[in-house]
């Protein structure tokens, strides 16, 4: 059996083509339009984000010469403080052999043990008989 179609119908199925072709074209034209503004938005936006590139490039730079300064400094302040630690223990162990020479001294000396690290010279009659 076979369907009889009149023109009516198949002028209806050409409208629903037509439309669905529409849409389609539409919904192209309005993703087409999307892109270009996203386009449109990027191009504008990437002058800035360049900018700030730069500026961002300039703050590492300027930090990476402070951070150089510093380590030098700390260097400098650590060797210091070595030199410092090293001054004071031999100070320590200078006074504390002057202190072991001057109690095996006998005591009407012991006043004069100040004199004998500066090489100075006595008088005979100040050391006594």
């Amino acid at each position: 059996m076979r369907w009889i179609t009149t023109p009516e119908t198949e002028i209806k199925r050409v409208r629903r083509r037509n439309w669905r072709g529409a849409a389609v074209l539409a919904g192209f034209a309005v993703m087409l339009g999307v892109v270009g503004l996203l386009a449109f938005a990027y191009a504008q936006q990437s002058e800035q984000v360049d900018a700030v590139e730069t500026e961002n490039q300039e703050i590492l730079s300027q930090h990476k010469a402070l951070g150089a300064t510093f380590a030098k400094q700390s260097e400098k302040f650590a060797e210091q403080s070595r030199r410092l630690q090293e001054a004071l223990r031999a100070t320590y162990a200078k006074g504390f052999v002057a202190g072991q020479r001057v109690s095996s001294m006998p005591r009407a000396l012991r006043p004069l043990a100040r004199y004998v690290g500066r090489n100075a010279r006595t008088h005979a009659a100040a050391t006594g008989p």
